[in-house]
């Protein structure tokens, strides 16, 4: 089981968790929030512990793992509130883009009954692979267009 909170870097004598829950609310600041640093921290004590798991693919969340999503994309609507907010593994959020958590868990549910249908898998990655990376292609044209 993931234990990452009582260790620090020998060398830098920086907790993880900590440097991680501040790099993660510096970015939802700079994207518009408006949440303090404690009531961040408070937040991700409430939903994050040595236990939890992404909901979308289960893995254990460590500092090293840990991302911020919105439920609701802030372009789909969505809110930088705490109720819209939730913390789930790097691969699946960059992999959800910008599908909410309903449609992505959906998705996820499906691709899994396909490759226990088929017998095959490796299906679902390969799918999920193709989505990140069709989703990166329009990111990077949107920044290029913007320019």
């Amino acid at each position: 089981m993931p234990n990452d909170r009582k260790r620090t870097n020998r060398r830098t004598g920086v907790d993880p968790v900590k440097a991680r829950v501040r790099q993660m609310h510096a970015t939802l600041r700079r994207r518009g929030g408006t949440m303090s640093l404690n009531d961040f921290r408070d937040l991700y004590r409430e939903r994050v512990d040595d236990y939890t798991r992404c909901p979308y693919c289960l893995e254990f969340l460590t500092a090293d793992t840990v991302s911020l999503d919105h439920k609701v994309p802030v372009k789909r609507g969505g809110s930088h509130g705490p109720e819209n907010l939730e913390f789930v593994c790097k691969g699946c959020n960059a992999q959800k883009g910008q599908h909410t958590a309903a449609e992505f868990a959906s998705l996820i549910r499906h691709l899994r009954e396909w490759e226990r249908d088929n017998r095959n898998f490796k299906l679902a990655a390969g799918v999920l692979t193709a989505l990140r990376v069709a989703s990166s292609f329009r990111i990077g044209a949107n920044r290029r267009a913007k320019k």
